[in-house]
Parts: structure tokens; C-alpha cells; sequence
């Protein structure tokens, strides 16, 4: 979570999305290298599971939905630059600044 949230890492996503419509190849590169790859690895982690039958639904949604739970508010906060969050369930977000 610390890389994520480093504030050069955050300035290089928020540069792709900036960017995205005239140079939709750097968000594109960023999906690919990054996001894509912490999704490639958790989607083989739940096809096993799946397979194991330890989980009844596809890889593919388990993916996103984990995703959804695991960063929450998180990553919007931290886009937006505020300097803490506190989550509704009260789970706080030290700022990384």
C-alpha cells in the first residue's frame, strides 16, 4: 500500500489521467504495467481458489470486487490530496505526506 500511495507514484497516475485523451498509449501503459499486473496476479490467485472450489463466482469479478473492498476511499483521497482519511467504517489513513 505504501508504494501506491507515494506521493511520485500518485503524480504519475494523476499525469496518465490528465493526459489520457491525448495520449491515451501513457494511461494505457500505466494499466498494462501496473494496475494490470496486480490484477493479473490476484485473477490467478482466485481462478485457483475457483478451481479448488473454495469460491463459487467468476476470477474475473472477484477481481474487481476485492479491489473495490481493498482500496475504498483510499485512492480517490489520496488523488484529491487530502492530507488524512477516515473511512465511515473509522479505519484511518495516515497521510503519506
Amino acid at each position: 500500500m505504501r508504494e501506491v500511495t507515494d506521493p511520485n507514484v500518485l503524480a504519475v497516475v494523476r499525469l496518465a489521467i490528465a493526459e489520457a485523451a491525448q495520449a491515451p498509449e501513457v494511461a494505457r501503459t500505466l494499466d498494462e504495467i501496473g494496475l494490470g499486473t496486480a490484477r493479473a496476479a490476484l485473477r490467478k490467485i482466485m481462478t485457483h481458489a475457483h478451481e479448488s472450489q473454495l469460491l463459487d463466482a467468476r476470477p474475473a469479478e472477484l477481481v474487481e470486487q476485492f479491489n473495490g473492498l481493498l482500496w475504498g476511499d483510499l485512492i480517490i483521497t489520496r488523488h484529491l490530496e487530502q492530507p488524512d482519511c477516515t473511512c465511515k467504517s473509522g479505519l484511518k489513513y495516515p497521510s503519506t505526506a
